[in-house]
């Protein structure tokens, strides 16, 4: 599996703490049949986590090493979780923002409280930069919960949509489940990712998940949100 989304990389944001947890998390995914991983610090935080590049590669470099030297057997590559701001345009110009693996999808998070009409316009910019946005965890978004189909607009403007593995299973109440369940079923989504925080609580093991979209979904679409569809970008 390829995991596209998740806050590993420690002591940059409100995911790993430690060095030793950082590993353990990684060895958890590894365990749990991940073969790529994408580390996507919280980054265009102006109040909180800032994490540009280059700034946030030199602290990747150094963790990469580590694990490396530890011979644990998963691809880890870099990535962001980018605020989505209304300044995003601009620090994505002067090179501040990057892409998976410094492709051009972006993986954007929006407020929670934010309208849909926000999120439009803001991905129409990004679009005019020849960029691929992936709204990260949309069924967590109020404008989403209340009108599921709101993910229609962005869709058209050629985005991606990334469901959390924990709204499926329920770790963000009933609401979120339910959205996220819509949007399966119309088969809007496109990539399933952890979002992995810890150790304990929204972990990056995806074996549970995995087995629940076969179970739910289907063999085929499992192996799309899963794999095959995050494949494609790293080609």
């Amino acid at each position: 599996m390829i995991d596209i989304h998740s806050h590993i990389l420690p002591g940059v944001d409100d995911g790993a703490t430690s060095l030793e947890e950082a590993i353990e998390m990684v060895m958890m995914s590894q365990e749990s049949g991940v073969r790529k991983l994408v580390l996507t610090p919280h980054s265009n935080q102006s109040q909180r986590f800032k994490n540009y590049y280059p700034d946030i590669k030199e602290k990747f470099d150094a963790f990469v090493k580590i694990v490396h030297s530890l011979h644990i057997d998963i691809e880890l590559v870099l990535g962001m979780e980018i605020f989505g701001s209304e300044n995003i345009c601009d620090h994505i110009k002067e090179g501040k923002l990057i892409g998976l693996n410094q492709t051009n999808y972006f993986l954007i998070e929006f407020p929670f409280h934010v309208t849909s009409t926000y999120i439009t316009q803001c991905v129409k910019q990004v679009r005019k930069l020849d960029i691929v946005p992936i709204i990260a965890h949309p069924e967590r978004y109020d404008c989403v919960i209340n009108n599921p189909g709101c993910v229609i607009d962005w869709m058209r403007s050629e985005c991606k949509l990334q469901v959390n593995k924990g709204s499926l299973l329920g770790s963000f109440g009933n609401r979120i489940r339910k959205a996220a369940h819509v949007l399966l079923e119309n088969r809007w989504i496109d990539y399933v990712a952890s979002d992995a925080h810890g150790i304990e609580y929204r972990t990056p093991s995806l074996e549970a998940i995995k087995d629940y979209l076969e179970m739910y979904y289907g063999i085929d679409y499992a192996e799309a949100l899963l794999y095959k569809n995050a494949s494609l970008i790293f080609q």
